[in-house]
């Protein structure tokens, strides 16, 4: 897609390609699936708090110590979404993991 068409998509102008239209509905059916995930957890007393990261270099810290390829990774935002999105629907805490990626092993 050139950045003309994407212009054109985001005015109104232009169709937008069904690709794009099926991706973010299956962003939409993810993010939905994971917020009622927690909220049934936290119901059900499983969770009692949230947990994200306040940084990319700190989310992206943890994902490499879990050995989590790249291309399954989301942003911290994200993270940061969802919580707050599921904070919205019902009463939880969220904390945010201290710093890890300036830290090093001695």
């Amino acid at each position: 897609m050139s950045e003309r068409e994407y212009v054109l998509m985001e005015r109104d102008r232009a169709p937008i390609y069904r690709g794009v239209t099926n991706k973010v509905e299956e962003l939409a059916e993810e993010v939905n699936g994971l917020i009622d995930q927690l909220v049934k957890k936290i119901e059900r007393g499983e969770v009692d708090a949230l947990q994200t990261y306040e940084t990319d270099a700190d989310y992206e810290y943890v994902q490499q110590q879990q050995n989590i390829p790249y291309n399954e990774q989301k942003p911290v935002r994200w993270h940061r979404h969802i919580c707050a999105r599921v904070a919205d629907q019902i009463d939880v805490r969220i904390d945010y993991i201290p710093q890890l990626a300036d830290r090093t092993t001695e």
